[in-house]
């Protein structure tokens, strides 16, 4: 699966989010406690889920208003949250510890952001019908 990490390496790129250097350290070195401020890792925390709901749901001009709710948490695990506005559906939600992130971690958040949307894909469809 190392695929999708090398795929969202490319996108925070093509997106210039962050230089090709800042990329690198974020997604290849050992995160550390103080390794990014709260405001830093709620943007990476949304970046993640924009990558993920893009993979799922097609590139940023498909018809699905949702939205990216991150928490980070200091003594308590963080979090991401997906929200599809219209339905009020909750597409995704992880927890997550920032201090062991890594490659792997990171590879492995995405993974499961990616099947709870592609699982919610489903549960939408069902409630558009409904409501439509």
């Amino acid at each position: 699966m190392a695929w999708l990490l090398s795929e969202f390496e490319d996108w925070l790129k093509e997106n210039e989010y962050y230089d090709a250097d800042e990329v690198k350290r974020l997604l290849y070195w050992q995160w550390s406690e103080d390794h990014l401020s709260t405001n830093d890792l709620e943007n990476f925390l949304v970046y993640m889920a924009c990558f993920a709901a893009e993979k799922v749901f097609g590139g940023p001009d498909a018809r699905l208003s949702v939205r990216f709710i991150p928490f980070a948490g200091e003594a308590s695990p963080s979090s991401i949250t997906i929200i599809e506005l219209k339905t009020r559906t909750v597409l995704a939600y992880l927890e997550l510890w920032p201090a062991n992130f890594n490659a792997f971690e990171i590879e492995r958040v995405l993974g499961r952001m990616i099947r709870q949307l592609e699982d919610s894909k489903k549960l939408l469809a069902v409630r558009v019908m409904v409501e439509g």
